[in-house]
């Protein structure tokens, strides 16, 4: 749901219909953006500002992490998204590419743990027409992503890009 964090999954889950035979679960975007404060805070020292990084990086971890176990214990085929950039103004953007790959590591550390394939979104919207506002994917944005989805469950439906797949890759790419 749009909006939710990594501590809202669970919940979601519970309110799956009948028949889901496989889960693509899109989550940590928004928790990475109630983090967005580390990016204008004061810091001493380089060893501060990482420390700080690592702290708050351990949370996501962890409620990430319970997230996607709550999700495994579904006994689905699961498939895990990576944060996609936005389109942020040049200066926010530089350090948003700095931060970013820090959440996005734990979300493909996590997927690996358990042998998840994972879509890199940030492969996939790459261009500024990807995006309506700062996060949100637009209609061209969307299509991307609905295509590459559509492309990872059912191999031979169209393509999959395989630099935006990784882990159990379709047959097809």
């Amino acid at each position: 749901m749009d909006g939710s964090t990594t501590n809202e999954l669970a919940p979601q889950l519970r309110m799956l219909p009948e028949g889901v035979t496989h889960l693509v679960i899109s989550v940590g975007g928004n928790d990475a953006l109630l983090n967005a404060d580390m990016l204008d805070l004061p810091a001493s020292s380089t060893a501060h500002t990482l420390g700080i990084f690592a702290r708050r990086l351990a949370v996501f971890q962890a409620s990430y992490t319970a997230a996607i176990e709550a999700t495994l214990r579904l006994q689905l085929p699961t498939t895990v998204c990576t944060i996609y950039n936005g389109a942020f103004e040049p200066i926010q953007a530089q350090r948003v590419n700095v931060a970013l790959p820090m959440f996005n590591d734990v979300i493909l550390r996590t997927a690996f743990a358990h042998s998840l394939q994972v879509l890199d979104l940030g492969l996939v919207c790459t261009e500024p027409g990807d995006y309506v506002d700062e996060i949100e994917p637009s209609a061209q944005g969307g299509l991307k992503i609905a295509r590459l989805i559509a492309a990872s469950l059912n191999p031979g439906t169209g393509p999959a890009h395989a630099s935006c797949v990784y882990g159990r890759l379709p047959s097809s790419a």
